[in-house]
């Protein structure tokens, strides 16, 4: 822990709560221990165990900024643990350490000092709490010499700037191999995250979560008086539309001093210009200034450069009091998408804000999850256009696409600032409605 505040570097330690080999761990727990004499564990024995190991850490290492739990389970957490007398000392050793919450059960659980979702970002962050995702550089967080499922960098710098402009921390994994060394492909990612962050650091460091909801090419974070836009996906037109009514001061690439960016305001918000050449490293991140609070416009869909309208569970408006909620990815399902679902009131709604720019007739098309306990009827709106759909109790499987029936698009629907798609429950059977990840409207050729 010394030389790590030598170097102006926090310390902390990883501690498992369970522990394998234990005699006295919780029945169930002890998975290497084959207690072949029938021994009855002693579970206030064990508490005193980890009391001890706590001690030794808080005590004998200089000073200990975090100590970072690991598992906790309905059936074993809190005083399991024997939590009052190992927190009420370990706040007296170490006065400033930061506890995470898995003293407890639930990644997300207000507990403790920092929520530790795993492998999988909160649809929404967690607000009202400090939050960090733990993740992996390919898919293990002990090195594994047949673990080649590197990530991209491409991919990796998609889920830190999520993370942090859901106002959360990202903590990545680094699995060294038996001699200590880094793995040369998690030093090249490594070293290229460092690249980028020299440049953009800013953008990152002391900065707060978005103020919008979502945004199409990428994401945004800030700070008092300035607002910054990570783009990862520029738009064909080569500009990007922000939801703001705020007034923008000027706006430049981070790292290109001296060349101010075009922007105009619509009604739509403020559409800033890219350059037409960007030689750095993706994303490219727009510093702009503006005074005070951001005002901001509620979030018009974009019909894409294919002619598709697509609209998602991320910018969606849920509207009622029934528990209609987001549900995102899990730390086993890391990889499934947002979706709309526990739709169990035929009072909730679903919105979404949309700018139609080609008339003519669209496909529809919407992408859920069946299962055998959630069915039920939904109907699909725009303007005086209604669609149906009846979703059947299915076996669950996996999120899957199902036409539902087509709508026209009238050449004076198109530029109607007030435009929107409107999804409501006409009727659940079973516990919830589906959950919903997207609809997609898919230009018909004639």
């Amino acid at each position: 822990m010394t030389a790590f505040h030598k170097k102006g570097l926090k310390a902390g330690a990883y501690y498992s709560l369970l522990d394998w080999q234990h005699p006295d761990s919780y029945e169930g727990l002890s998975y290497l221990n084959s207690n072949p004499t029938g021994y009855k564990p002693d579970h206030e024995a064990y508490k005193t165990f980890l009391y001890g190991q706590v001690k030794e850490l808080a005590n004998n290492y200089d000073a200990l900024d975090v100590l970072w739990l690991d598992f906790s389970s309905k059936k074993h957490q809190g005083e399991s643990w024997g939590t009052k007398r190992i927190l009420t000392d370990l706040i007296r050793w170490q006065p400033n350490i930061l506890v995470n919450n898995r003293f407890w059960d639930g990644l997300e659980n207000k507990n403790g000092d920092i929520g530790t979702p795993e492998k999988y970002i909160p649809p929404t962050g967690l607000p009202g709490m400090d939050w960090e995702v733990s993740h992996t550089m390919n898919e293990s967080y002990g090195y594994s010499a047949h673990d080649q499922n590197w990530k991209s960098f491409d991919q990796t710098m998609r889920l830190f700037i999520e993370t942090v402009s859901k106002g959360g921390n990202f903590l990545l994994n680094v699995g060294p191999d038996a001699e200590g060394a880094i793995p040369a492909k998690a030093t090249t990612l490594l070293k290229d995250i460092g690249k980028w962050m020299k440049v953009n650091g800013d953008a990152v460091y002391g900065t707060t979560a978005s103020p919008f909801q979502a945004l199409d090419w990428g994401y945004c974070t800030q700070k008092t008086g300035k607002l910054y836009f990570h783009v990862f996906d520029i738009p064909a037109d080569g500009s990007i539309t922000v939801p703001l009514s705020s007034a923008i001061q000027n706006a430049h690439i981070m790292g290109v001093s001296g060349k101010k960016l075009q922007i105009k305001s619509t009604a739509a918000g403020k559409t800033i210009l890219l350059p037409k050449h960007f030689n750095g490293q993706m994303p490219l991140v727009i510093v702009t200034e503006i005074k005070g609070t951001p005002q901001v416009i509620q979030s018009q869909i974009q019909t894409q450069k294919d002619g598709r309208i697509v609209l998602t569970a991320n910018n969606a408006r849920l509207t009622g009091s029934g528990g209609i909620r987001l549900i995102g990815a899990t730390t086993h399902n890391p990889n499934r998408p947002n979706a709309i679902g526990a739709w169990a009131d035929k009072n909730d709604q679903v919105v979404w804000d949309v700018k139609i720019q080609r008339p003519g007739q669209y496909q529809v098309v919407i992408n859920y999850l069946p299962n055998q306990k959630h069915a039920g009827i939904i109907a699909i709106k725009m303007g005086d256009q209604l669609l149906k759909h009846h979703f059947s109790a299915e076996k669950e499987n996996q999120f899957t696409n199902k036409e539902v029936g087509t709508i026209e698009i009238s050449q004076q629907t198109i530029g109607d600032a007030g435009l929107q798609i409107k999804l409501n429950a006409l009727d659940i059977q079973g516990l919830t409605l589906p959950e919903i990840s997207s609809i997609t409207l898919i230009p018909i050729s004639k």
